[in-house]
């Protein structure tokens, strides 16, 4: 038998307060983004696959997606609580896995094949690792309130919207171990957040159907900006240029860090479908668009 080394885990901390501002306003003082330029960029696309298997029963309602470390996809398909993983170059089905409940949100954890699936009725996040031959269950998240949302921050944190008592929704900082270590809360300020993306300086940026906004904020909970030119806002992601993605009522629309439109990209009629969800993959700049449909489009970034 080989020689095994313990090693200390790290554990990721977000290094915030324990409250929000007491400033009605929620306005930042501190944070200015960069200077970066309203330079458009297109989506490419480069492949197209089906994502129906032989024993669902419905059309797919794919809420959820992550590029695995190795290319691998990772789904979420709401509509027949089923997780799926397909092939990174042909595409091609590897496997899928029957959930109790209906699934919602997704996010990778970088250099880890693990994944965290929101289930809200249960009010629990599940932490699943993946392999090529199964699906398994490492641990279980159980969140104080309905929780929807998930996303990863480039340390392995995770930022997750819940929703607690009186409808009064809430973002949860806390470690890869579910430990919460932050909450952003004001009435004032989430009706329904649906989506949540998470910039490499670990600002948020909040996807809010109910009030039909998208919010850029600190962890401290300060607003940086707030987008408004959109209705039923759904997901959002942050390139590595710094430029923020969020599906509108019928199309993409690309920010910059100060919340200006850049422009509108990637429109339902181009799709194909109404896209739900968004997945990117930094090291190739790759796109993945899916929604309310038994097909998923997959784009390079330029």
């Amino acid at each position: 038998m080989g020689c095994c080394c313990s090693r200390k885990k790290k554990v990721v901390r977000w290094q915030v307060a324990d409250e929000g501002p007491a400033d009605e306003k929620f306005t930042n003082k501190e944070w200015l983004p960069k200077i970066i330029t309203k330079k458009p960029r297109y989506a490419h696309p480069v492949g197209s696959f089906g994502v129906k298997i032989l024993d669902d029963e419905q059309e797919c309602n794919i809420t959820g997606a992550a590029f695995l470390p190795n290319g691998d996809i990772f789904l979420v398909d709401k509509a027949n609580k089923k997780l799926k993983l397909f092939d990174k170059k042909s595409y091609k089905f590897i496997m899928s896995s029957q959930v109790p409940s209906y699934p919602e949100s997704a996010c990778g954890i970088p250099d880890s094949p693990n994944v965290f699936v929101t289930f809200p009725a249960s009010s629990r996040i599940r932490n699943i690792g993946m392999s090529r031959s199964e699906m398994q269950r490492v641990d279980t998240v159980q969140t104080i309130g309905r929780c929807t949302a998930i996303s990863s921050n480039k340390y392995g944190g995770l930022a997750v919207a819940v929703n607690m008592m009186g409808n009064q929704w809430q973002i949860h900082l806390m470690n890869a171990a579910g430990k919460v270590q932050k909450k952003i809360h004001s009435e004032m300020l989430f009706v329904n957040p649906e989506h949540i993306a998470i910039t490499p300086e670990l600002n948020l940026v909040v996807s809010d159907k109910g009030n039909n906004t998208i919010f850029h904020l600190t962890p401290e909970g300060y607003v940086i900006f707030a987008y408004k030119d959109l209705l039923s806002p759904k997901d959002v992601f942050v390139d590595k240029k710094g430029y923020i993605y969020v599906i509108g009522s019928d199309r993409i629309h690309q920010l910059n860090e100060r919340g200006e439109k850049v422009q509108y990209m990637l429109s339902k009629a181009e799709i194909g479908f109404s896209p739900q969800t968004l997945a990117y993959r930094e090291k190739d700049e790759f796109l993945l668009v899916a929604g309310r449909s038994d097909k998923v489009k997959v784009y390079a970034m330029s």
